[in-house]
């Protein structure tokens, strides 16, 4: 299995942010998925076994804050629907994304200072969450972008 979870994010605003930083993101938060991926597909088709489950965020769909990350997770989330597409007829292979809405990370409580966390999930919800697709058959999670509701939904509340 892979989870395809590398993500990093920068508060400036987008005239305030240099075109170096903006390429990082992009970098890490889409070449990471596409190259991983890369790398990990062919030896589970290979075995025809095995999961790709990419994090994407509320903000590819939400605009609060971070043009470039919220771009990104709305690229991950596009990722995962064109590559399961290619896989889906392969015996075994899965390939999903899971959209979490705000978790308490140590990267994400370093920007919110002084704001209103009340909302914010705890990041055990989603550490349990790829164990359970992992289980799921392929078939049944391949080309599905899974919120907090819509897993919850699949699995029960954790």
């Amino acid at each position: 299995m892979l989870v395809n979870n590398a993500g990093v994010t920068a508060q400036d605003s987008f005239l305030q942010m240099p075109y170096r930083r903006w390429r990082l993101i992009l970098s890490v938060n889409l070449d990471g998925t596409y190259l991983c991926s890369k790398v990990v597909l062919p030896k589970m088709l290979e075995k025809k076994s095995g999961m790709i489950i990419n994090v994407s965020s509320i903000l590819a769909h939400q605009i609060r804050m971070n043009i470039a990350y919220g771009v990104t997770k709305a690229g991950v989330e596009r990722f995962t629907l064109g590559l399961a597409r290619e896989v889906r007829k392969e015996e075994g292979i899965a390939v999903t994304c899971i959209r979490p809405y705000f978790v308490k990370t140590e990267v994400v409580m370093g920007f919110m200072e002084g704001r209103d966390i009340s909302d914010f999930e705890e990041p055990i919800i989603w550490q349990k969450y790829p164990a359970m697709l992992a289980a799921a058959k392929p078939e049944d999670v391949t080309g599905k972008i899974f919120d907090k509701a819509a897993l919850e939904e699949k699995f029960g509340k954790i």
